[in-house]
């Protein structure tokens, strides 16, 4: 059986964009959140879109 993994991309709104999308798509679920440290240019706790 095939499985199908998503990939998504929604430039600082990564965390609303899956919250939206897991109840959709049948047996689907967030399995961890990578957050941004204090000291990046990026605004500390918010959503690593790149991680994985």
């Amino acid at each position: 059986m095939q499985t199908l993994e998503t990939c998504l991309w929604f430039d600082g709104q990564a965390e609303a964009a899956a919250g939206f999308y897991v109840p959709i798509f049948r047996n689907s679920k967030i399995l961890g959140t990578r957050r941004f440290p204090e000291g990046l240019p990026q605004p500390a706790g918010s959503v690593n879109p790149l991680s994985g």
